[in-house]
């Protein structure tokens, strides 16, 4: 129990208890083995195993090590599971971890069930399986289209499952078999202006690639060599200029035999891109390969939904807001007050193709030519920008960049553009290779209070407002007498927001005054209800 005691300036003392359950709510952390490979026995045709036989050092923060349950499934009896000819392969699996408390959580696994004994009796046939695996995080990849083609040309294929693991049973004994996988999707998965930073500190010697699953990575156009047409190749990528890989004869994934030694590690070319058996004998279950994402050199690739990314202060771009005429020419020129180095930037930027007309770019402290911009999906009212640069650019008071438009209708400047994330994720990257998300805010450091519109209203009117950064507001509406009518509070985005407001929230017509509050700033503005 918790005992408050509360005190006002005449002496007078409250008391508050309250009576509380301390609870352990947190799921344990599991850690997995990579996976196991085991056979069936001869005298019973299967094998037995455990949960706990995947346990690589999982933990609990009020558990100890030696009391957590280790199980299949969220049935905590379940502890072994028994594997037999029916199971012959790669499959996977959920290792489950209960504390004390009976809290779950699980990873998934691979085990892969061998029959080098002939005990289930395919002694005409043979298996092939393995497993297709990320170079920098040695996750499997799902999706891959394993194709197996015999001596007279066949092709069977298979999808690798969501560890990466396939399997081809009751393959032609003395049969001659070719393996290889094959994966030409989401070429964008991965691949971003911070691949551009790097490759380009590689060629400058700033950041020199060290191993060879780098310089097939940065092999975009697929000419055995890393160079400025790689740049090229994959910024038209990144700005929508292209498709996919194909345009350079590529193809997202590229994938080596895992047992391939390199020559030199540091001219990869040519590398063992499928596996060959001649006149196969036995079952052959480590037919395993590495994939490469092509144009990711950062590890960004995203295979489990959790693509690992570096932790960068954020960069605060701000633009000047404007009321525009039909006919204006607006220069949103792009700033920062912020401080640093940043060596790459991307973002799209949409407007609305009613009031805005995309007119030319201007460089600024970044400089820019055509190739920095995408300008595929104009009609759209999108823009993209991917710029980058190895030694970076210390940010100052100057425009970064300029994007002129000519005014179609009367606007606000804020209300008709803002960044968005659909094309391309707002970045900025540092010389280091950190990630600074990018936000876009108007006019500067004041706050504007915009004309409620349509003014006068009948049925419903929309309020809007720009502020410099995320903050605290709120909106009041009150009439001549000062009764107040209606109160909002909200965290307000930085940049524009709006609240609509509907003529039964207000009483009776006539004229009103809404109200904008912050930490530091009043602004009011007047408008009108008609019957």
């Amino acid at each position: 129990m918790l005992q408050y005691y509360v005190e006002d300036g005449c002496g007078n003392v409250g008391v508050c208890n309250l009576l509380f359950e301390v609870k352990d709510c947190k799921k344990p952390t599991p850690y997995c083995e990579d996976g196991v490979v085991t056979v069936l026995m001869p005298s019973s045709k299967s094998v037995q195993i455990w949960a706990s036989d995947f346990n690589l050092g999982s933990f609990d923060n009020c558990t100890k090590k030696e009391d957590l349950i280790f199980s299949f499934s969220s049935d905590t009896t379940e502890k072994s599971r028994i594997f037999t000819c029916d199971d012959l392969g790669s499959s996977s699996v959920q290792m489950w971890v209960t504390d004390e408390a009976g809290n779950q959580d699980y990873c998934e696994v691979f085990i892969d069930i061998q029959d080098n004994n002939d005990v289930c009796g395919n002694g005409a046939s043979v298996n092939i399986g393995g497993r297709v695996s990320s170079i920098n995080r040695q996750i499997g990849i799902e999706g891959v289209e394993v194709n197996v083609i015999d001596s007279n040309g066949v092709a069977t294929m298979h999808p690798t499952l969501t560890n990466g693991s396939f399997l081809f049973k009751n393959m032609s004994k003395g049969q001659d078999y070719i393996i290889a996988p094959s994966k030409d999707d989401d070429p964008l998965n991965g691949v971003n202006t911070r691949d551009l930073v790097a490759i380009q500190q590689h060629l400058l010697g700033k950041r020199v690639f060290t191993e060879p699953y780098q310089y097939i990575a940065a092999d975009v156009n697929n000419n055995r060599k890393v160079s400025s047409g790689d740049i090229l190749a994959l910024r038209k990528l990144i700005l929508g200029k292209v498709s996919g890989f194909g345009a350079f004869d590529n193809k997202s994934w590229r994938f080596v035999d895992q047992s391939f030694t390199f020559v030199d590690p540091l001219y990869p070319w040519p590398f063992k891109e499928r596996i060959e058996y001649e006149k196969i004998a036995s079952s052959k279950m480590k037919t395993n390969f590495n994939g490469i994402k092509i144009g990711d050199l950062t590890g960004d690739v995203n295979l489990l939904g959790n693509t690992p990314r570096g932790k960068g202060a954020p960069l605060h771009l701000y633009a000047p807001n404007q009321i525009l005429e039909e006919g204006d020419i607006y220069s949103m020129s792009l700033k920062t007050r912020d401080k640093g180095t940043i060596a790459g930037l991307q973002l799209s930027l949409k407007f609305d193709p009613k009031y805005f007309e995309f007119v030319e770019f201007k460089s600024g402290l970044l400089e820019l030519d055509p190739s920095s911009f995408g300008m595929k999906s104009l009609r759209d009212g999108v823009v993209l920008l991917s710029w980058s640069n190895a030694v970076g650019v210390e940010m100052s008071s100057e425009d970064l960049v300029t994007l002129v438009f000519k005014v179609r209708s009367k606007c606000s400047s804020a209300e008709v553009l803002h960044l968005t994330q659909k094309f391309l994720s707002a970045e900025a990257y540092t010389p280091a290779l950190e990630v600074r998300k990018v936000d876009l805010t108007f006019g500067g450091q004041e706050v504007a209070l915009l004309q409620n519109t349509p003014n006068p209203f009948k049925k419903q009117t929309t309020i809007g407002f720009v502020l410099p950064r995320e903050m605290p507001v709120t909106l009041t509406v009150y009439n001549m007498n000062g009764k107040v009518l209606y109160v909002k509070n909200l965290v307000a985005f930085g940049g524009y927001n709006h609240v609509d407001i509907r003529n039964e929230e207000l009483d009776g017509a006539g004229v009103f005054y809404y109200e904008l509050t912050g930490v530091d700033f009043t602004k009011t503005r007047k408008m009108i209800l008609i019957r």
